[in-house]
């Protein structure tokens, strides 16, 4: 049986082609910055001799800010791109490397948009310090009841932000049932009175009544 195209393009065959960018011995280096919505990454590359040993070894280079939304192109629209660090080029491999760039004006001040060099500023002030970073995830474990697993009431003297998630239970005597809902979920001195399922001694059967 004759293979497919598709069975032909193994994993074998895409790491040969991936892997000749690295007989090439000039350095495409790709800057990459950050444009004026303050989201979007934009990018442009040069091709250098020989591949920098460090980030200073790399020149200035620019772009068009009107295009980006960082100048309004009636006048000079000029932004300096200011490489800061740069990185193995995981996409090309070889000598190509990835240049993150600051923007700065014409003139070689930061660009309105520049915000990462006045992050820049604060960290290199307390680059001394060691600060610790810790996580925390809240939760509340909650019975079908409504009250939590400690035995607490749904009642809270600590009302909290409402645009919390919960879950609203709805019960039937058939069974139950649940909506993602948004709504104010702790508030002050609230309580809440749901029908609950309720042997009835007599018939043995269950009925909805309210606890």
């Amino acid at each position: 049986m004759t293979p497919s195209p598709r069975d032909l393009f193994t994993t074998k065959v895409a790491e040969r082609y991936r892997k000749l960018a690295e007989i090439v011995s000039d350095c495409v280096c790709t800057y990459v910055w950050v444009d004026g919505t303050g989201e979007n990454l934009r990018c442009k590359q040069r091709t250098m001799a020989m591949k920098p040993k460090s980030v200073e070894e790399l020149p200035i280079w620019n772009f068009d800010g009107s295009s980006t939304g960082q100048a309004s192109g009636v006048t000079n629209s000029d932004v300096l791109l200011k490489p800061v660090a740069m990185y193995p080029d995981p996409f090309r491999l070889g000598n190509c490397i990835l240049v993150m760039c600051e923007t700065l004006t014409s003139e070689g001040l930061p660009h309105p948009t520049n915000h990462r060099h006045k992050c820049a500023e604060v960290m290199r002030r307390v680059e001394a310090e060691k600060p610790w970073f810790g996580m925390e995830q809240e939760y509340t474990s909650l019975t079908l009841m409504g009250t939590s697993s400690a035995g607490l009431s749904k009642a809270s003297q600590d009302p909290r932000a409402p645009i919390t998630a919960a879950l609203d239970l709805k019960r039937s005597s058939r069974g139950t049932s649940s909506k993602p809902t948004t709504q104010l979920v702790s508030t002050l001195e609230s309580r809440s009175v749901e029908p609950t399922l309720k042997p009835c001694q007599d018939s043995g059967n269950t009925k909805s009544a309210l606890a």
